[in-house]
């Protein structure tokens, strides 16, 4: 760092550690109950905070009911993406922050039975690198 008068090193694993990552997707039209709408082999080590804070999901069309999109580490749900019936915003849960090392798999897998109205889906997953 150089303030133009100093000139200060900074560690480059301190400034790795509050690097974002994000993750996006979107899906076009009605997604197919219990189908994988993404995976994404994770290049590199992220970390996802607890509750998911500062992910962001939207729908063009709202649900008709509640639908629960699993959210997974290498098969195992450590979170979820929910839109509520009648509301075109997600909300995202996540019990515990979540490390992926670079290869581990982030898989969304849609509600299963699908809702027959959500659609046109998109989202953003904040992470940070590690």
């Amino acid at each position: 760092y150089c303030d133009g008068t100093s000139l200060q090193i900074v560690s480059e694993a301190a400034a790795a550690s509050s690097i974002p990552y994000d993750i996006g997707g979107t899906l076009g039209g009605i997604p197919v109950g219990g189908s994988i709408i993404l995976r994404y082999p994770l290049p590199r080590a992220v970390r996802f905070p607890a509750g998911l804070a500062g992910s962001q999901g939207v729908a063009g069309t709202a649900s008709g009911a509640t639908a629960t999109f699993s959210i997974r580490k290498n098969g195992t749900q450590f979170a979820t993406m929910q839109f509520a019936a009648g509301i075109s915003t997600a909300t995202f849960t996540a019990a515990t922050v979540t490390d992926f090392a670079a290869g581990d798999v982030l898989t969304i897998l849609a509600p299963n039975p699908a809702d027959s109205t959500l659609a046109d889906i998109g989202f953003s997953l904040a992470a940070s690198r590690l």
